[in-house]
């Protein structure tokens, strides 16, 4: 064998550890110095709701008043409460704002291809056979339906709501009636600017 060679052997270093992101506390996890027991009655008192109390919460659980109360005292639970009941009506209308903006979209959009139908509808037909009150009344509909889903509908008229308003109110002349129904179907599949 030659002495000369040597053989190197390459280590390689450990694994880190995997990160573990940071967790969060709040004030209604379990305080500092807090026995399981304790967070166990205060879990109690928390879930009776926004009508809660120690006396509800200790006939709740079959213990005494008193050491109920050195533990909401001691341990802060109304604020705890509070800070939980804050979280839950923030969480609440959050949710409740994304039901609302969800609904206006699907209003938003079932305006639209009623609009859509009207213009497809009017370019089929012979614009004596189409009774005026007949388009202003759906038409009226899909613009007030989308005005309301996005938040519009019901307020001071604007120039733009003016502008409809008097596209819709075809005349009952032929030759008006039809120029009406052409305009307002190029109206009808031009998209509004976005702002």
């Amino acid at each position: 064998m030659n002495d000369n060679v040597r053989t190197l052997t390459v280590v390689k270093p450990p694994e880190p550890p995997p990160k573990t992101p940071q967790a969060t506390s709040y004030p209604w996890d379990r305080a500092k110095g807090e026995r399981s027991a304790r967070f166990e009655m205060f879990q109690t008192y928390l879930l009776l709701g926004p009508d809660r109390s120690v006396a509800k919460a200790a006939a709740a659980m079959g213990k005494s008043y008193h050491t109920l109360e050195d533990a909401s005292k001691t341990y802060k639970w109304r604020e705890r409460a509070e800070a939980w009941d804050s979280h839950v009506a923030a969480k609440a209308q959050e949710k409740a704002m994304k039901d609302l903006l969800q609904a206006r979209e699907r209003s938003a959009v079932i305006g639209h291809n009623m609009l859509v139908r009207v213009a497809q509808k009017l370019q089929t037909m012979d614009p004596d056979e189409i009774p005026p009150s007949a388009i202003t009344k759906l038409s009226a509909e899909a613009l007030s339906l989308i005005e309301r889903a996005l938040g519009v509908g019901d307020s001071q008229p604007t120039e733009e709501t003016e502008r409809r308003r008097i596209i819709i109110e075809l005349p009952s002349d032929p030759e008006a009636r039809a120029s009406g129904m052409k305009l307002m179907a190029e109206l009808l599949h031009t998209k509004k600017p976005t702002t």
